[in-house]
This record gives structure tokens, sequence and C-alpha cells, in this order.
């Protein structure tokens, strides 16, 4: 046993298919003749293995990652790989390598040497015993499943009909629900997402996984890039039992796409939404809709408001929800300047409803942070599904340099979710040091956040130099008072098409 985490004999008792791994070559002889020695090598193992545990299923392959009928969990199955040596006369060093799903492997070995005047099914079979030849009863209790921890990357959705909202207000054509049309194992539904802050699209799991134990709604099941070609995109898919396919392509058509896995072409069907329902809410094009939202902040008295440029980009109009906490009133607000290398944009509300800010407690600092540093991010993820209450997390910065080492952001381990974008971090003392930008969604608790200097570059630009605040008003609160004070200057910003 070269891992002893898990006793053998725990591990093997909650097992109920095996696989037995071998390369290409011995699975064409083992093929190929009736009664050669490696088939009664070979089939001496399955027998060993019919002995030793309540083996629903042995199936002998050269593929490890090809799904298996039957388990509801990989941790239901026992990855075997033998080994031997051989020479004219007779066959040594015959051992067996156990793999669980939880990467453990157990390594049995036999000192003795078969002769090949004496090779059958039974001898290779006794052989194997001598490796490991005691009985054991099958226990549901012990599968691996249970000590094992998938990586989920769960993303902030919690059903199926708050994906189906948020789609309601969507115009990507490609943003939508799918479902595979056949499958030999699995009926995969999914949901296509844009990802606006990554360029890229996002599929999330919802149903029909056949090993369900390790699936559960909501999880990443692919990325999905561009690329110079109409309609033909490169994927990163997520497998069955979550390794990662970098080999994969999806052709979208009038009817859903095919995803191309290596030498295998599987369709989707688009179920949601309809084309009635596209049409119906594309009738009237003159009407502007509301594309999408983010979060924004007040830096001055005088009305104006920081958020990312992609939050405005392509806007024919924006509005601004929450001054002074208020959700039911908008302000009609215009761009003052942008700037789209760095991702920033500065808002005036231009509304003659507007009256002021009064006095904005956020006061902006521009020397460097140290990494270790503690931070806190307000703003309106997903308000969609999550609803128009602010959001609080937190974290360290993790890194000065941002994406691929670049100087203008920090890295944080606080996470960034669709809508966060544009919203303030701030230091543990509630000074303003960044504006947050990205995430990665695929990636639990990385966030990305500009620096205030380059905020500072374009006050710099401007005719007409916000009054900021000077001072920190609020450093020696406690954190619930400072998010009582601060919310009230911390907006959702609709971008209206």
């Amino acid at each position: 046993q070269i891992n002893k985490k898990t006793d053998f004999n725990t591990f093997i008792s909650g097992v109920k298919y095996a696989i037995i791994i071998i390369d290409e070559n011995i699975e064409k002889e083992y093929n190929k003749y009736e009664n050669n020695n490696t088939k009664k090598l070979i089939n001496g193992l399955i027998l060993y293995f019919r002995n030793i545990c309540e083996f629903e299923h042995v199936d002998i392959r050269s593929n490890s990652t090809k799904i298996l009928d039957g388990p509801k969990s990989v941790c239901e199955i026992v990855y075997v790989r033998p080994s031997w040596n051989n020479n004219m006369s007779s066959y040594f060093d015959i051992g067996i390598n156990f793999t669980s799903c939880t990467a453990e492997e157990y390594f049995f070995k036999s000192t003795k040497t078969l002769s090949k005047k004496d090779i059958s099914l039974t001898a290779f079979h006794n052989i194997f015993m001598e490796c490991y030849g005691y009985k054991v009863d099958y226990n549901p209790n012990n599968q691996l499943q249970y000590f094992r921890s998938f990586p989920e990357n769960k993303l902030l959705f919690k059903s199926e009909n708050d994906i189906k909202i948020y789609l309601d207000k969507s115009k990507d054509n490609i943003e939508g629900i799918y479902e595979q049309l056949i499958g030999q194992r699995t009926k995969y539904k999914i949901a296509i997402l844009k990802d606006y802050i990554n360029d890229k699209y996002i599929a999330i799991y919802l149903d029909g996984a056949s090993n369900y134990q390790d699936w559960s709604f909501n999880e990443l099941k692919a990325t999905i890039t561009e690329t110079a070609t109409s309609n033909f995109y490169k994927c990163e898919w997520l497998m069955a039992y979550k390794n990662v396919n970098q080999n994969s392509y999806i052709t979208f058509n009038d009817f859903g796409f095919d995803l191309i896995i290596e030498e295998t072409k599987e369709a989707y069907l688009k179920l949601y939404p309809t084309k009635n329902k596209k049409q119906i809410t594309s009738k009237n094009k003159n009407i502007t809709e509301l594309v999408s939202t983010g979060t924004g902040f007040a830096i001055s008295s005088d009305g104006y408001v920081i958020t990312n440029h992609h939050v405005i980009k392509d806007a024919t109009e924006l509005k601004i929800r929450g001054l002074n906490g208020n959700m039911k009133k908008s302000y009609k607000a215009t761009v003052v300047s942008k700037d789209e290398k760095n991702d920033l944009a500065i808002l005036k509300i231009d509304d003659t409803s507007f009256t002021g800010f009064g006095i904005v407690p956020i006061n902006i600092v521009q020397k460097s942070i140290d990494v270790g540093s503690s931070i806190f991010v307000l703003g309106y993820p997903m308000v969609d599904a999550m609803g128009d209450e602010i959001k609080l997390t937190d974290g360290k910065i993790s890194s000065r340099t941002g994406y691929q080492g670049d100087v203008s952001s920090y890295q944080i381990s606080a996470p960034i979710q669709r809508g966060n974008s544009g919203g303030p971090l701030f230091d543990e003392e509630g000074n303003l040091i960044g504006i947050t930008s990205s995430g990665i969604l695929s990636a639990n608790n990385v966030g990305y956040a500009i620096k205030t200097s380059y905020l500072m570059n374009m006050f710099d630009a401007l005719s007409d130099y916000p009054n900021l605040t000077k001072t920190n008003t609020i450093a020696k609160k406690k954190l619930p008072e400072k998010i009582k004070i601060l919310q009230k200057f911390i907006f959702i910003i609709e971008n209206y098409q």
C-alpha cells in the first residue's frame, strides 16, 4: 500500500465496478486470439475479482476516462493495472496496482514464478490470490465519495428559474438552456451564459449526469472561447469524471449546437428561451431594454459616480438606482470620461430631480497596499437572481499585480461576481484603494481590482475637477457601522440598449 490514508479493505469494500487498464497493444492481443496467454492472465484477474469482492461489472480497456455504465459516482470504481514480466519459459514479477477515486494507490506483488508449461486461467487466478487473497464483503458506507471533495466551482444561481429570469433579458443568441439529444449514458442539461468580464461563455451543469452523485446543480461544466471562424468555438469541457478535455469544440446552429470531443460529435437542442419569446421581446426595436447591471459609487457631492467601462459599454441610456438606499427611484446619468484600456468610467447624474449626494465619506488612498492586507468589497452582484440588497465580500490582497502580471490591478481573495463590477474596494479602515473589475469563474476566491492611481489620472484630465473627500471619517468605526454609512453611496448601474 503506497498511500495509507485509507485502509485497503475499507476502500475495496466500497467498490462495485472494476476497470482493468491495459496497454493498447495488449488490448489488441487480448481481443485477437481465443486462448492466448495474455487472455488467460487477464481472465484469471477477472476471476480473482469475482472472488475477492462482489463486483457488479469488470471492464477491460486502454482508455481510463471512458464512461462506464452504472456507477452513481466515480468512487464506486476501482482502476486496476496488472503488471508482469516474462521470458521464454515463465511469467514472474506478477503484480496488481489499485487506484481509487481519491488517487490513493495500493500495490500487491506475488513472489511466485509461473512456468509457461503450467499456464492456465486457474493458475493465474491463484497467483493473483497470493497478491491479496482475502474475501471482502461489499459495504456502500465505505465508498470514498464520502471522504472526497470534488472541486465544485459553483456559480450564484439558486434554481433553473433564476437562470430563466436572467435569460429573459438576454439579447445574446448563444445564451440559453440546452439538452443533450442522444446520450449513451448521459442526457446532460446545461445553461450557456456570457461571461462579459472575461469575454467568453461558460456552461453550467443543470442535470443529467449518469454519475449524478459527483455533480450538483450550478457547477461549471465548460468554458467556451470564440475563434476566428464564425460559429466555431474552442472549449474546455469537464468530462463525466471532471477531468478537463481541452481538445473539444462547439459549433452553433439553428437548433442548438454540436459538441465535438476528439472523434465524437454530440448534438444539443436549445430549450430556452424559445424563439416565440425572443420575437415578443424584440417586436418594438425602438424601446430600449435593460441589458446588464453593474455597481458604481459616489466620489463627490456634485454627482460624480465611478464604475467600470465594460459596465456602461454600448449603452444608449444609463440609469442609477440606490441613492441613499432608495431602490425604487432611478436617475439618468451621462458618461463624463472613459478609459477602455484600464476599464474605468466616470459618470455624472444628469437628472433634474437630483439634489446632490451630501458629504461623501469615501476617501481615496493612492499608496500601494501590501500583500496580506485585509480588504472588503461592497456591490450588487446578480441582482436579477440575488435581489437589490447590497452584498459584502471580504478577503486579502493576494498580489500587487493582476491577471497575467498586470501592474494596474490588485489580485484579491474576495470573489467578484457578475454585477460586482465597478464597485469599491476598501482597506480595513474604509479607505478606497481600488475599483473591482473582474473575476475568474473557474477559480474560487480570485478577483481583480484597478488601483486608484489610474482613477486619479482620469480626474486630472477633467475640465471640472470633482470636489473629493480629503479625510477618512469612518476609520475607527466597526465594519457593520462602516457598511451602514457607505452603502448609501454605492449604487446599481443599469445599462439600457
